[in-house]
């Protein structure tokens, strides 16, 4: 007799930082107010995100400070995987 397969179905984010989080080095101020919905009192996000960049020569954790500076949010480093099929596994 076969079991049904239970799927866990967990809510996540994948966000585009480039042109869609950030421009120029600047936030972008709807993208923020985005954000701000999606964090707990402790500026820690309620549910796993991941961030995705095509600033190759940039490393993880750089970005995830950088980002954490700009958007007063808690962004760590393991949130930038390390490509595209990385990103599509998550």
């Amino acid at each position: 007799m076969n079991r049904p397969i239970i799927i866990k179905v967990l809510p996540g984010v994948l966000f585009d930082v480039d042109g869609v989080l950030l421009r120029g080095g600047s936030v972008i101020p709807a993208a923020q107010r985005a954000l701000g919905k999606l964090v707990d009192r402790n500026n820690r996000f309620r549910f796993p995100v991941v961030f995705v960049t095509n600033a190759g020569s940039c490393l993880r954790q750089h970005k995830a400070q950088q980002l954490s500076h700009l958007l007063g949010l808690q962004v760590e480093g393991a949130g930038f995987p390390r490509d595209a099929a990385a990103a599509a596994a998550v």
